[in-house]
């Protein structure tokens, strides 16, 4: 269904297609680029191929989609931030990385916030699953301080981090193992290599066909996952308390984002917002979403700007936070 905001936004969106000079020349003419940093056939990439279609069918633009997940999706941003700022070259940026950027762990010479950001779709609901029939509830987990293990993608992805932060909140102790991706790590689940895992709500679906998987944890406040389920803030404690639980759910509302390199002119920027909202607005591409249980939640990319803001400020205390306590942190 179009939400409240998608309406609203698409009050201001005009054709915007006459009068481009500069870098949006070459607009006209040869594909684009959309340089994705995950795997083939996973939500995100099933997700992104809805979408370039959507453009093509839309828009009447040519899309190429290029799958680069190495280094947890790293590499496609880099790649995006090298980019010509031509408007030829769009990309889907994971959010996992806003906790690498806000703790300073990135190392590259371009930051988020330097993006032309497009859209955020999606915002996610992240839960903990876990085979009940060997682990309980989790405040179960936490009383009794059972070691937990959790399957991961490298050391640098969402499930990774958000098991440590976790951690560091509750007490629990929560060991992720990276090395898992959707597939491989809905197997280990089956065979009991490990306990459970840290996931997107739209992600988990073949974990939860497992006897005994159960949603023991919502991180981040949504009413979606079940209305049973306790969330992250009724057992968080200590003085990283709001801090953490603030760039959790920042990183959650995001959801999918979509960005131009750095650099772009506003006319080539003020373009493709306006592609996204046509195409987000799209009935038939909001069906197909709907058919593969993908949320289509619009934030808007001044939102989006806003929230990154919060999180990657050098004096946010979110950013200073996460950063002692992703080096502390076991």
């Amino acid at each position: 269904m179009l939400n409240r905001r998608l309406a609203m936004g698409l009050g201001t969106v005009g054709l915007g297609l006459f009068g481009l000079t500069g870098g949006c020349a070459n607009l006209s003419g040869g594909a684009t680029r959309l340089f994705l940093g995950a795997a083939a056939g996973g939500g995100s990439d099933r997700f992104t191929r809805l979408l370039a279609a959507a453009l093509e069918r839309v828009e009447g633009i040519r899309v190429i989609v290029e799958n680069e997940p190495r280094a947890a999706g790293l590499l496609a941003v880099d790649r995006l931030a090298r980019a010509r700022p031509d408007g030829q070259t769009i990309g889907f940026v994971p959010s996992a990385l806003l906790y690498a950027s806000a703790s300073g762990r990135l190392g590259l010479p371009w930051s988020l916030d330097q993006f032309g950001w497009l859209a955020g779709i999606g915002a996610d609901t992240r839960v903990m699953v876990l085979n009940t029939r060997t682990t309980g509830a989790f405040a179960e987990v936490v009383a009794k301080r059972t070691r937990i293990t959790l399957a991961s993608n490298t050391t640098t992805s969402t499930n990774h981090i958000e098991a440590r932060l976790v951690s560091h909140l509750t007490g629990a102790r929560l060991r992720p193992v990276p090395g898992y991706d959707g597939g491989s790590r809905s197997l280990a689940f089956l065979s009991g290599e490990v306990d459970g895992a840290i996931a997107g709500l739209d992600a988990i679906g073949g974990m939860l066909g497992v006897p005994g998987a159960r949603i023991v944890l919502k991180l981040n406040d949504s009413a979606q996952g079940g209305t049973d389920v306790p969330q992250l803030g009724a057992f968080a404690r200590g003085p990283d308390r709001e801090a953490l639980l603030a760039v959790i759910s920042a990183t959650a509302r995001l959801g999918r984002l979509f960005a131009l390199p750095p650099n772009c002119p506003t006319e080539v920027r003020r373009l493709w917002i306006e592609r996204f909202a046509r195409v987000l607005a799209d009935a038939a591409f909001q069906a197909a979403c709907a058919a593969q249980d993908f949320a289509v939640d619009y934030l808007p990319a001044d939102a989006v700007e806003q929230t990154l803001a919060g999180v990657l400020s050098p004096v946010s205390p979110t950013a200073t936070t996460l950063a002692r306590v992703l080096e502390t942190a076991g």
